[in-house]
């Protein structure tokens, strides 16, 4: 009896529990009482909206704003909005004393959110909906650094340049980029290994340029008569290296170089040759002119 008795109490406090389910989940929304509302989610990246694309490796909150839910018919219930995701992992946080979720953008696209709530109506509460709304973002790849061919500039009234331009696009990869020179006497190319004579460091922005840059080495170029460096800031830079301007008469500087550039730790392009470069007399100033050999836009 006893066993009876607590399989009817059972089955009792099933049938309860099936009816406040039934009860607390409305039935869904109609177009007309979804009319003038929005999805009440806002993607953020840091201070400002998200653009339309979202970058790779990328932090991004979705912000839940429950006014945009407001429409002709109602709003949403306090605390009915959820959002979710099978593309992307969220974390819940609050954004300005909003709920919020944060994320990370997954190398691949799209990411897909759903979101669901509960429509009141103006008024009369217990007249309700579920509401849910689908939107996704695509995601964006970022780019590397851009490398042009590495080329020999004329100067009339100095000396040849061995040039290497490099330009940050939009969207950049934020990795920095280094570029590592190698140089010595002689007329054979150093391999890409080993200690640098010269080494810059450049870091892209999210402007399309360059925001930060650093050298070191110049004095180990000086050594083998050899001047040179990052020649230019802003959208775009490049590394030059010429020889002294002040080289002997009647000798050639012989001298070879490689430049190899790494973003990220992987090499993505660079530039070698060698040269055989002599001072020569014009009317009242000297030029320094080269001649190349073993030229390559590889390091």
């Amino acid at each position: 009896m006893r066993l009876l008795a607590s399989a009817a109490v059972l089955v009792a406090l099933v049938a309860v529990a099936t009816s406040a389910g039934a009860q607390a989940a409305p039935p869904p929304c109609t177009p007309a009482q979804l009319a003038g509302s929005r999805t009440p989610v806002v993607l953020e990246a840091g201070s400002s909206s998200a653009p339309a694309r979202l970058l790779v490796g990328r932090r991004y909150t979705a912000v839940v704003v429950q006014e945009l839910a407001g429409g002709d018919f109602g709003s949403a219930r306090d605390g009915s909005i959820r959002v979710a995701s099978a593309d992307v992992q969220l974390t819940g946080t609050t954004s300005d004393g909003r709920p919020a979720y944060s994320f990370t953008s997954p190398p691949k696209g799209p990411v897909r959110f759903t979101v669901t709530w509960i429509q009141e109506e103006i008024g009369n509460p217990s007249n309700a909906c579920s509401a849910s709304a689908t939107f996704l973002r695509h995601v964006q790849s970022l780019r590397r650094v851009k490398i042009a061919k590495g080329r020999v500039v004329r100067d009339p009234r100095t000396a040849d340049v061995f040039l290497l331009n490099l330009t940050a696009p939009r969207p950049a990869n934020p990795a920095a980029v280094t570029v590592l020179v190698r140089a010595r006497r002689g007329s054979r190319p150093p391999r890409p290994r080993g200690a640098a004579t010269y080494k810059a460091r450049l870091v892209p922005n999210r402007f399309g340029a360059f925001g930060r840059t650093s050298e070191r080495g110049l004095r180990r170029l000086r050594a083998l008569k050899i001047r040179g460096g990052l020649t230019s800031r802003g959208k775009g830079a490049g590394v030059g290296l010429y020889p002294d301007a002040n080289i002997a008469f009647g000798r050639p500087l012989r001298f070879a170089f490689s430049m190899e550039v790494r973003q990220g730790g992987r090499r993505i392009g660079g530039y070698r040759a060698a040269a055989s470069c002599r001072r020569l007399q014009k009317r009242g100033f000297s030029v320094v002119r080269c001649k190349v050999s073993r030229a390559a836009q590889r390091p």
